[in-house]
Parts: structure tokens; sequence; C-alpha cells
């Protein structure tokens, strides 16, 4: 309360950085100080955005400033928070998350989900989005339309194994198939 007025402010009980940039800069110190914390209790949007687990030589020009790197130690942690998130229909934060982009992170991801028992993969293989609003293209969106979109057939297997129905669609009517077709994964496509 002492610093409302300064750099932050307080609006209906809620801090608020007044510049973007220091908001980066707070992120990127507490997420370092209390990465734990923040992994369990911050927005969804911070985590699933600004938490990478292992930077490749290609995120040097990432043009996200301020990046929190997991260590491993505390990769089980945000696995479970990721699923956490998955459960409760926020898929699309879930998939565009930046470390789904990582193979060696789906191969976490997937060893983990493999771990869980079988009714609870079938349903997050079957989740649709409940968090986006109707008039986004996103809403209802499912882990195999991201998936298929995206071109991961790693965890397209997965989805696959764990009885999707491949015929379910966004809320405007768009397909995993149609989506692995525009993108040109053949590969999934033939799946």
């Amino acid at each position: 309360d002492t610093l409302d007025g300064t750099f932050i402010c307080k609006q209906n009980g809620i801090y608020r950085t007044l510049h973007d940039k220091l908001f980066d800069f707070l992120a990127h110190y507490f997420g370092q100080k209390m990465i734990e914390c923040l992994i369990h209790h911050g927005d969804s949007d911070l985590v699933h955005e600004r938490f990478i687990w292992q930077k490749s030589p290609d995120d040097k020009d990432s043009n996200i400033d301020f990046i929190i790197e997991i260590p491993d130690d505390y990769l089980e942690s945000y696995l479970e928070r990721f699923i956490k998130d998955w459960s409760v229909g926020k898929v699309s934060a879930v998939f565009s998350n930046n470390n789904i982009k990582v193979s060696s992170f789906r191969q976490k991801l997937l060893q983990y989900l493999q771990q869980l028992d079988k009714p609870q993969q079938v349903t997050l293989a079957s989740t649709k989005d409940t968090v986006e609003p109707k008039e986004s293209c996103a809403s209802g969106t499912t882990p195999l339309i991201w998936n298929c979109y995206d071109g991961y057939t790693d965890m397209v297997q997965w989805l696959l194994h764990n009885d999707v129905d491949v015929d379910q669609c966004r809320d405007d009517g768009v397909t995993g198939l149609t989506m692995a077709s525009q993108e040109g994964h053949t590969d999934i496509v033939k799946f």
C-alpha cells in the first residue's frame, strides 16, 4: 500500500504497474525469487507466456523481455499447473504456451500425462476451451485442434490413443483435420 501512487496503483483491490516494462521487470525479478508461488498462484496467461523451461538458441531473439527460466527442480510443479489449467477448460492458454513449441518439453509433458490414470487422460484429451469468449475463433477449441494446427504429431498421437473424437470441432465448426490440412501437416492428416 505504501507504493500506491508511485510506480504502481491499486484499482479495485488489484495492484497494477503504471508501465509495461516495469511489469516485465517485476515479473522477472519475483519470478526468480518466488518461482513456486507464481507457478501455483500466478495468472494463467503470465505462467504460460513468461515461464520457459529450456531456452533454445533460437530464443535469443525472443520478443519477450525478462523471460523466467524454470529450473529442472520446478518442472513438475509447472507441469501440474499446466494440467490444472487444462482440466478447467483453459485449452487456448495452455496450448498457446511458449514451451509447447519445444520438442523436449512436449516429451516431458507426454511422460507426465502417461503417469496419470487413464480416465483422467481421456478427460483431458476431450476437454474443450470454456474460457475464450464466443466471438473468438478459439472458442470451444480442443487440444486436438490446437495440435493439428501446430503440427505436433507426438501430441496428436497421444490424443488419438486417448479416445479423442476426431470429428470434434470448435464453436465455429473448424475441425482438427481442417487445421492440419490448412497448415500442410500431411502426417497428421493421414493419422
